[in-house]
């Protein structure tokens, strides 16, 4: 396929580990767009390992903490040089991620008005005392890993925190409706820079979501949601979740079978191993 495009398609991708799936999902990617990578700061791949191609871009910039608020900051700080680059539509990818249909659907996803945003409005009446926390309790990022050790600090934390006085979303947040879901979605610039702009036009907003847990789950469908209702009612990344909020490592042969699998563009948490059987399935 031709590298010339007469839009500019921005895929903006999170990434801290394995570069060789990485660079196989930059070749596929540049195929129909360009691509923003965010390495995170505490990563071992060096900027130089990532594929080197006029439409791929590589910063190092942020020190990224799971449930944090710096995974909205390496995402706005994409965003921003996809915007001054001229950028159409901005999707945000898990350097985990692959594409499971073909470049042609990818292009017509890409110039199509339709946003992909998977943001339910959280009713904290009605959700468990864990979700509600999440929303209403202040939080400590920690510089540490997905394991048992990490989750034991981090449920200590949260106890903790949960015995300062509560936030108020509805005094935070105004006439924005609070959403949860998939951090992984695709706008058009227009929408973002309207979100954006609401953002920095009420510093509350921005605040809120930096004291809570998981923000990047509810920080852009929040301001998404209020902006715009032209959007598909889910993300665009297909995810397997097993006990404790964690995803699925997913086998190539496994997603043939999915029954609702059709909905999305891309998948994760892959290897570089199931993506190059993936690509051969295609």
């Amino acid at each position: 396929m031709s590298t010339e495009l007469k839009f500019h398609n921005a895929y903006l991708v999170l990434a801290h580990k394995d570069v060789e799936l990485l660079n196989l999902l930059s070749k596929r990617l540049v195929n129909t767009g360009f691509v923003y990578i965010h390495l995170d700061l505490k990563s071992r791949i060096k900027v130089e390992q990532v594929l080197k191609h006029p439409k791929v871009k590589v910063t190092k910039q942020i020190k990224v903490d799971w449930g944090g608020f710096s995974i909205v900051e390496a995402t706005r700080l994409l965003a921003g040089q996809a915007l001054k680059d001229g950028a159409t539509r901005l999707t945000l990818l898990s350097g985990f991620s692959y594409p499971i249909v073909s470049d042609k659907k990818l292009l017509e996803f890409a110039t199509s008005p339709v946003e992909y945003i998977d943001a339910e409005i959280v009713d904290l009446s009605i959700k468990t005392r864990t979700i509600r926390s999440r929303f209403t309790t202040r939080h400590f990022s920690f510089h540490l890993k997905q394991n048992l050790f990490g989750r034991i600090i981090r449920r200590l934390s949260r106890e903790s925190w949960a015995l300062m006085p509560h936030i108020c979303p509805i005094n935070e947040l105004g006439n924005l409706k609070l959403t949860v879901g998939s951090q992984w979605w695709s706008v058009t610039s227009e929408t973002y820079s309207k979100a954006m702009l609401l953002s920095r036009q009420d510093k509350n907003i921005e605040g809120y979501f930096k004291k809570i847990e998981c923000s990047d789950e509810s920080f852009f469908g929040t301001l998404f949601h209020h902006i715009t209702e032209n959007h598909a009612r889910h993300g665009t990344t297909y995810v397997q979740w097993v006990d404790r909020g964690i995803p699925k490592w997913l086998k190539a042969q496994e997603l043939t079978g999915v029954t609702d699998i059709d909905e999305f563009l891309f998948a994760r948490k892959m290897t570089a191993r199931e993506a190059s059987q993936l690509e051969s399935l295609q």
